[in-house]
């Protein structure tokens, strides 16, 4: 027995992944492990295959669980590695052990040495807020910060180490931390850029960019945070709180001696509105309707939230934007 087929190597873990193995000769069966040996050299799940000249093992439904990314709220500014976005695995049986091939946690297939975001080249960010810049790319990859002095520029490592991996790679940008590696204070800066270059090989050198602008903090605004289509993670701050809506329900039981409260149910919402933006930003902003986790972050913290609604809003009558409708989880039902 071999395996004759493997799967794409960082394809989506959201879409079969196929080990195809050849020459099973075993009438009475043999059964094939599914294992990820970044988590534990015991199988995940385990699959029986009689003798046949091929056959097919999809370890997508097995590995899924394992995909567990999380905002890097509490990681200090710099590069980190993330194992959560991708997940190894491979198959074995009595004589018989596959490559690894690594799977991507989004629902897209991970494309080498580009930004893993639909975001725009060009984002808003305040003090005390952070975003992240996830890459994958076998060659070494060297970060920097690059701040515009007049009619030149200043860049630096910032402190960030260059690296390879075949891991997803993420610079977590805090400005201030980054801005005073190089000597500035964020007030002294309204606009930077964070370069990554992917080099090494017999291929040109490759420069990717995300460029901010830095502005005040807003009282009122709410930075989310969302898993998107790549299994990285991104950022954006809603300006605007348009509504807050709050409900709640009792549930009552009546006996002979009486009725009673067995249990009361309460939810507050708030209803979240974009800057007005174009229909790119609106496209990327609305993954966070079908996005499967969503924080809210402050500072350091990123609190779980439940989606329950939004919208495109777009006419002619004014400019596109998006409203998002997200709900406290800390809100439930209490039992007596």
């Amino acid at each position: 027995m071999n395996v004759t087929n493997y799967p794409k190597a960082y394809q989506s873990a959201f879409r079969e992944a196929l080990f195809v193995l050849g020459n099973v000769g075993a009438p009475l069966g043999v059964d094939i492990s599914i294992v990820s040996p970044a988590v534990s050299s015991a199988p995940l799940g385990t699959k029986r295959i009689y003798a046949t000249a091929s056959a097919a093992v999809n370890v997508a439904p097995y590995v899924r669980g394992l995909i567990d990314p999380q905002p890097l709220c509490d990681f200090p500014a710099g590069v980190a590695i993330d194992s959560g976005r991708i997940v190894p695995c491979c198959v074995s049986a009595p004589g018989m052990n596959s490559s690894v091939v690594i799977l991507g946690g989004g629902v897209e297939d991970l494309p080498p040495e580009r930004i893993l975001s639909a975001a725009p080249k060009h984002v808003v960010i305040c003090p005390g807020e952070r975003d992240e810049i996830s890459v994958l790319s076998r060659r070494i990859v060297s970060p920097s910060v690059v701040v515009a002095t007049g009619s030149s520029e200043l860049s630096g490592s910032a402190g960030m180490r260059e690296l390879s991996s075949d891991n997803i790679i993420t610079v977590v940008v805090e400005p201030e931390q980054l801005l005073a590696s190089l000597g500035f204070a964020a007030a002294e800066v309204s606009h930077f850029s964070v370069r990554l270059t992917m080099r090494g090989g017999t291929d040109p050198a490759r420069v990717l960019e995300r460029h901010y602008t830095l502005v005040p903090s807003l009282a009122t605004g709410r930075r989310l945070a969302w898993v998107n289509r790549f299994g990285a993670i991104d950022y954006y701050t809603f300006p605007t709180v348009k509504s807050i809506r709050r409900s709640g329900s009792l549930d009552r039981l009546t006996t002979p001696a009486g009725t009673r409260t067995v249990a009361t149910t309460a939810a507050r919402s708030e209803m979240l509105v974009s800057d007005p933006c174009d229909e790119p930003m609106a496209d990327w902003l609305a993954e966070i309707l079908s996005a499967p986790s969503v924080w809210e972050v402050e500072g350091s913290e990123a609190r779980p939230v439940n989606v329950t609604g939004g919208q495109v809003v777009s006419s002619y009558l004014r400019p596109t934007c998006v409203e998002i409708e997200i709900s406290d989880p800390s809100y439930g039902t209490v039992r007596r």
